[in-house]
């Protein structure tokens, strides 16, 4: 009897066997998947997070650089009567530009910009690129003016300052242009 009792044994602790194993194989795919899912929230919420501060400094943007372009068009009105009166532009050159790039920034640097799509991606560096060349354009002016050794050359000369910031304020027009299009191009969440 104990002959015929040990296939029986056996088949019973190799049903047993793989009945557990499928077990701890079913638990640890439900952990993964679990895992996969929370993931995937965390991931989903810094995307939001992100683009929402990409969104606000987007629009700080915006503002700052209506008040570059203001300044700049009573600049050029000033410049312009400076240069029918024949006389120096007396007033002051260049204004605060108030734009930021710290949200983008601090997207590229979590590596959260993997998960924003990629049309909106391309848009927003288009946007914070012309930005950085803009800033680079006024601080190459100002390195300019500061190193001359008569500072003041350029106010005896209105009409050069007014090509000179007649550029800067077509550039401030396409970099504002571009953070329309930023914003535009930002899911809506």
């Amino acid at each position: 009897m104990e002959l015929h009792d040990r296939p029986s044994r056996r088949r019973e602790w190799i049903l047993k066997t793989v009945f557990e194993s499928g077990l701890i194989l079913f638990g640890l795919i439900v952990a993964l998947l679990l895992n996969d899912w929370r993931d995937g929230r965390v991931r989903h919420q810094r995307v939001h997070d992100a683009l929402t501060s990409i969104e606000a400094e987007l629009t700080a943007n915006v503002k700052g650089i209506d008040a570059v372009i203001r300044h700049n068009e009573e600049m050029l009105a000033a410049l312009e009567e400076s240069k029918k009166n024949g006389k120096p532009y007396m007033q002051g050159i260049v204004s605060a530009i108030a734009v930021g790039a710290t949200a983008w920034n601090a997207t590229r640097d979590g590596g959260i910009t993997n998960d924003i799509p990629f049309a909106t991606l391309v848009t927003l560096g288009a946007a914070y690129d012309d930005q950085a060349g803009f800033l680079d354009e006024i601080h190459t002016f100002l390195n300019q003016l500061y190193a001359k050794s008569d500072p003041d050359e350029y106010r005896r000369n209105p009409a050069l300052l007014q090509g000179i910031f007649n550029d800067f304020t077509l550039h401030a027009r396409g970099l504002r242009q571009r953070y329309v299009d930023a914003l535009a191009a930002l899911p809506r969440h």
